[in-house]
């Protein structure tokens, strides 16, 4: 458990670490090769674990965690 929260899956963890260097999700989705739909998925599953909303909030959420930042 990170926080409270359970872990990230190996492919939300790919995802996430993608969305944080800024790409959207049809480039996360090719270079994954992936649909996009599924890239969908695992950004919704991540907003749900990290309880916020959109892409900032979830950046903010797990540079807070990284960084140990309140």
């Amino acid at each position: 458990m990170t926080n409270g929260r359970l872990t990230p899956t190996h492919r939300e963890r790919q995802v996430l670490e993608l969305l944080i260097e800024g790409y959207q999700n049809k480039e996360i989705a090719a270079k994954l090769n992936v649909a996009v739909s599924t890239v969908k998925y695992h950004v919704a599953s991540l907003l749900r674990r990290y309880n916020v909303d959109g892409r900032v909030g979830l950046t903010n959420a797990v540079w807070k965690e990284r960084t140990g930042s309140e």
